[in-house]
């Protein structure tokens, strides 16, 4: 058993950034049911509240991003893709919505 928690404690020590206390995953976990419950404006404020205790969360900043398009938002939007883009050059889904939202405000170009 205390080599088991001496290897977690050095996990923890070495990479705190993993370290999330349960009111930062709270904060999350509301913002996920506010986006699943159509409160996309409220999601967004806790989705940024979130990002400031985990800023390089890609995903987190995605899901904000897809709230600011349903609110009609594509310029906020835009630039929650570019934040995820600058943290994570191969997220996929960000790319793709990106030229939707671009093609949507006539900004695609060949």
């Amino acid at each position: 058993m205390g080599q088991q928690f001496q290897t977690i404690l050095s996990l923890f020590k070495s990479k705190p950034h993993l370290v999330v206390d349960a009111k930062t995953l709270s904060i999350k976990n509301h913002a996920l049911e506010c986006e699943d419950s159509g409160d996309f404006q409220t999601a967004i404020s806790f989705f940024t509240r979130y990002l400031d205790t985990d800023p390089q969360n890609s995903k987190t900043h995605f899901r904000k991003a897809i709230c600011f398009r349903k609110l009609g938002s594509l310029v906020d939007c835009i630039n929650c893709l570019n934040i995820v883009l600058s943290i994570d050059k191969s997220f996929c889904e960000a790319y793709l919505l990106k030229s939707q939202i671009l093609f949507e405000l006539n900004k695609l170009t060949d």
